[in-house]
């Protein structure tokens, strides 16, 4: 039969409702009295019951990241993974355990499902998923949770963290102009998202009184890529070329392969995040890293100040780090 409260007290000379409290944390207990609770716990193999101290307690020592699982993309990818680790091992620290929910593109009903049934204490949300209804219920109800992303609304309003987007614009395309390149051309899909206009505007900073504006929207098809370029840039040539992910720098490259301009020789290649093709292209690419564990690290962390009643950060931005290579050539051009 496995062993209870009742045969822990015993065997430490408590009471039974002193050991509750060294399970649930519900009140001080001495550091002498609660190591011998948790070395007869360890003795007597004994475990408590998650559902009943939940019960109990109100509280479940579980928090919940919401995902789109529809993207199966979401799920494959180094982002994902290396921000979910860091989530998961920032919770187990403070012996929370981690619910991944899937919100299949439609947040209210998961999210109202999860806070409404109390199957966990706090949420990590991503910015896509949230809306204004989800705001204000969730500030209603007074529930935990932190934003993994800048909101496009009401971002004053909610706890967020996410990566400093602008200074990793402001520091690529400075890479490129200190290296020689007499114009930087930015290369994004859109500007409709928050860290899109945050890479915008701080391209547009570092340009500014430095060289003229050119700005290229790719629109997620890159095959056309090249022919589209010198449509709305001209000649490519002494260029340098602030990509907004590895596959934009990867066709980048290939059009400029094919118009014979030598790469950093001609025109120079900064793309943002490294993983997974930055520095095994030839040549590799300068890559403006984001640390996605630090991303997740901290998102977990303000979680638990919240949950723990603790006044916090309303907001973070983790800082991008440059990982210069020699596809900006710094090695061979001077200023």
């Amino acid at each position: 039969m496995s062993a209870t409260i009742k045969d822990i007290a015993k065997i430490v000379g408590v009471s039974p409702s002193t050991v509750s409290r060294v399970i649930n944390g519900t009140a001080p207990i001495s550091d002498e009295v609660t190591a011998r609770i948790r070395k007869a716990m360890k003795e007597m193999d004994y475990h408590p019951n998650a559902r009943a101290r939940s019960f109990a307690t109100g509280v479940t020592n579980t928090a919940g990241l919401v995902m789109n699982a529809t993207n199966e993309a979401t799920f494959s990818n180094s982002f994902f993974n290396r921000s979910v680790f860091a989530i998961e091992k920032v919770l187990q620290d403070h012996a929370y355990n981690l619910l991944i929910a899937n919100d299949n593109g439609q947040s209210d009903s998961q999210i109202l499902e999860l806070v409404q049934g109390k199957k966990v204490d706090g949420l990590i949300i991503p910015s896509s998923s949230l809306d204004d209804r989800l705001i204000s219920f969730l500030q209603n109800a007074e529930f935990p949770f932190v934003v993994m992303g800048e909101p496009a609304r009401r971002a004053e309003e909610v706890p967020w963290v996410d990566v400093d987007n602008e200074q990793g614009a402001v520091e690529g395309t400075e890479e490129l102009l200190r290296s020689g390149y007499p114009e930087a051309v930015l290369i994004a899909d859109d500007d409709e998202t928050v860290f899109s206009r945050n890479r915008l505007r701080g391209y547009r900073e570092a340009v500014q009184l430095r060289c003229r504006e050119q700005v290229v929207m790719a629109h997620h098809r890159y095959e056309d890529l090249g022919k589209k370029l010198v449509k709305e840039v001209g000649s490519l040539q002494n260029k340098g070329f602030l990509c907004a992910s590895n596959e934009i720098a990867f066709y980048t490259r290939r059009a400029l392969k094919e118009l014979e301009i030598q790469v950093p020789e001609k025109a120079g290649i900064v793309t943002f995040d490294n993983y997974p093709l930055a520095e095994y292209m030839d040549p590799p690419f300068t890559a403006i890293d984001v640390d996605t564990y630090q991303l997740g690290e901290k998102a977990a962390e303000m979680l638990m100040e919240c949950m723990h009643g603790k006044k916090i950060v309303q907001h973070q931005l983790i800082r991008t780090k440059l990982l210069v290579r020699a596809s900006s050539g710094r090695t061979i051009r001077r200023e």
